[in-house]
């Protein structure tokens, strides 16, 4: 910013010099057309060049100006912050590529209506995208509730977990407590939950006594059933 800044100062200086220049120049002429002794044809030349020095000068300032601001521009695309910089608040972000090389922390200061982060994708890239090289978590969701999917099309699942090893498990649920559940289907007009697969549904307990798969009717009918 201060190499602008001082290019800037530059174009201003440049800009009042050629404002004095220029009424010297236009004090001549009136002097020069108003004197006798100058006859009409010169007096048509000294019009012509002044004419085409201030359009010779404007364009090269208009020039200057252009490449100052395109240097401003670039210099103000990118926001350096860190630990040892102060903080960035803006309204609004817009690049092509975010990059950091710790962690990226946007809030919401208490706003229902906003999301802290928000991406739009309107092909069929995905609109947030995780990886992880180092053997951790992909993306990572915390709160009352920490993942929360939603789809309006039909056929398709708000949540899915696509393992694409040779051994693995789409989706892994892991519940605290007696009277919860690892993994809760809710459907009030179809199957809570449904396994298709060589074995559709594998329950296993080390529990002595207790079912590896247990079903419970709370109406009138069986509760497992097969």
């Amino acid at each position: 910013m201060a190499d602008s800044d001082q290019i800037l100062r530059d174009l201003i200086a440049r800009v009042d010099v050629l404002e004095q220049e220029n009424r010297a120049l236009r004090h001549d002429r009136t002097t020069a057309l108003a004197s006798p002794a100058i006859a009409a044809p010169q007096a048509a030349k000294l019009e012509q060049l002044s004419r085409r020095w201030v359009l010779r000068r404007a364009a090269r300032a208009t020039a200057a100006t252009v490449v100052a601001g395109a240097l401003v521009w670039h210099d103000t695309r990118d926001t350096i912050g860190g630990h040892n910089r102060q903080n960035t608040y803006t309204d609004g972000v817009y690049t092509h590529v975010v990059s950091t090389s710790n962690w990226l922390d946007a809030k919401n200061s208490g706003s229902s209506l906003y999301p802290a982060v928000k991406a739009l994708s309107t092909g069929t890239a995905p609109g947030i995208l995780g990886e992880n090289s180092g053997g951790g978590i992909g993306i990572r969701g915390e709160g009352n509730i920490g993942m929360h999917g939603i789809s309006n099309v039909t056929g398709n699942g708000a949540v899915w977990g696509q393992h694409t090893g040779t051994s693995g498990i789409g989706v892994v649920g892991d519940g605290v407590g007696t009277l919860t559940s690892s993994v809760l289907g809710r459907n009030p007009n179809g199957s809570g939950v449904r396994g298709d697969g060589a074995v559709g549904v594998h329950g296993t307990t080390p529990i002595t006594g207790n079912g590896a798969v247990y079903g419970q009717h709370l109406g009138t009918g069986n509760g497992g059933g097969g």
